[in-house]
């Protein structure tokens, strides 16, 4: 149903009078969440995210990835994976062979490990691709300190490194709001990460307006997100 939908919609977006829309953002679940009968693991075999990213040459604009558990944490070899993530959508954003408007700004995507880890500002605003992919199915590849892409300690850890340095390098005075893009803000899996955003946050962050959007099942929107008054959070329909 999706893979027919896609294509419409993003054809749809090049009729849409434009008012301002720069870019697109793909929360993550390139696939469908269920293995196949009888298997424990998604297969996740390399044509899934070339597929994806030939549909997506049909965007009008820009466009960027966030990986999801579907097609990462929740595969039989995940560290596999996570190279087809690299290979075919980590970089979308860089295309040049699709002629997209000018982003007329410098994304950042120089983490050494974590490719899909983005940042850049945009008329005042800063915007931050984070990881953080629901609960993994594959939890023997899902060890504390195994090594492999999906070490959830280490995933953490890299990604409060990232808010942190964009979070200090832009100070509140000089924008208007910040805008953080993540698979899974809701999850028990990631509530490590979201505490420590929470306590972050409140040191030196409560005077500007921080939104967070998120891969869900329901559409909802949440003012006083983590208990704050400034954060708002934003849950985005997967279907």
């Amino acid at each position: 149903m999706e893979e027919c939908l896609l294509p419409f919609e993003l054809r749809k977006l090049k009729t849409i009078d434009n008012g301002g829309g720069h870019f697109l953002i793909h929360l993550g679940d390139i696939d469908d969440g269920r293995p196949p009968s009888g298997r424990q693991y998604n297969q996740c075999p390399e044509s899934v995210y070339s597929k994806v990213s030939d549909i997506f040459e049909l965007s009008p604009v820009t466009t960027f990835f966030i990986p999801g558990d579907n097609t990462w944490v929740d595969c039989a070899d995940v560290d596999l994976a996570y190279r087809n993530w690299n290979k075919h959508l980590f970089h979308y954003n860089t295309r040049t062979d699709l002629n997209w408007p000018t982003l007329r700004t410098t994304v950042y995507r120089d983490h050494p490990t974590r490719h899909e880890l983005f940042a850049f500002s945009l008329e005042d605003m800063l915007f931050l691709g984070l990881s953080l992919p629901g609960t993994s199915r594959n939890d023997e590849q899902f060890t504390e300190g195994a090594g492999s892409s999906s070490d959830r300690t280490q995933l953490h850890r890299d990604n409060e490194e990232w808010t942190t340095r964009w979070f200090e390098k832009y100070p509140t005075d000089e924008i208007k709001a910040i805008v953080i893009f993540a698979h899974d803000a809701i999850g028990e899996t990631n509530q490590p990460f979201w505490s420590w955003f929470a306590k972050f946050i409140r040191k030196d962050y409560t005077n500007v307006n921080i939104l967070i959007v998120h891969d869900s099942h329901d559409f909802d929107e949440e003012a006083g997100f983590l208990s704050m008054e400034n954060v708002y959070l934003l849950s985005i329909d997967d279907t």
